[in-house]
């Protein structure tokens, strides 16, 4: 990720030779929701935010 909790999808390369295909842009996206789920688990709380 090039900033935190900042995610790409669809781009040439990007996990493997079809991740700029419709075939393989759903694997790429767990991926990435799966960063941003940990990015946010780890994220400290911000002032005012419930938990």
């Amino acid at each position: 990720m090039t900033h935190p909790g900042l995610g790409y999808l669809g781009l040439e390369w990007q996990r493997t030779p079809s991740s700029n295909t419709l075939r393989g842009v759903g694997a790429d996206a767990a991926y990435v929701v799966g960063m941003l789920a940990r990015h946010l688990r780890g994220a400290p709380q911000r002032a005012g935010e419930r938990s």
